[in-house]
């Protein structure tokens, strides 16, 4: 017996609350990021070498971030002893524990340093 799917409505429905939680996510975790590189800029005359490079980190981790997704999947699935062909997202869940610890090893407080 095949399990009753959702109705078209609601399957759609969904994938738009999912869609629009995702966007707003994004969005208010790049302006977080910004935040933190604004403040770990050491001086206001370093701030734009600072975004500058943060950008260039970005831009190369977006450019190979799906390639090493997408290399760790077929890897996965063309050596399937390995966790039954699941080891790609025993990797990513492994990454994405380092990248929450990371996380909690920023300051609480992001406010620029006092120049007293």
């Amino acid at each position: 017996m095949r399990p009753a799917s959702l109705p078209t409505s609601l399957a759609y429905s969904l994938d738009g609350i999912l869609l629009l939680t995702t966007l707003f996510l994004h969005f208010v975790i790049q302006g977080v990021n910004f935040i933190f590189i604004s403040a770990a800029a050491p001086s206001p005359a370093l701030l734009g070498t600072t975004n500058g490079l943060a950008q260039m980190v970005i831009s190369f981790t977006r450019a190979l971030g799906p390639f090493g997704a997408t290399a760790l999947f077929s890897t996965s699935m063309a050596h399937p002893q390995f966790l039954k062909g699941y080891s790609v997202f025993v990797l990513l869940g492994l990454l994405t524990g380092i990248a929450v610890y990371c996380t909690s090893l920023l300051p609480e407080d992001v406010n620029p340093k006092n120049d007293e």
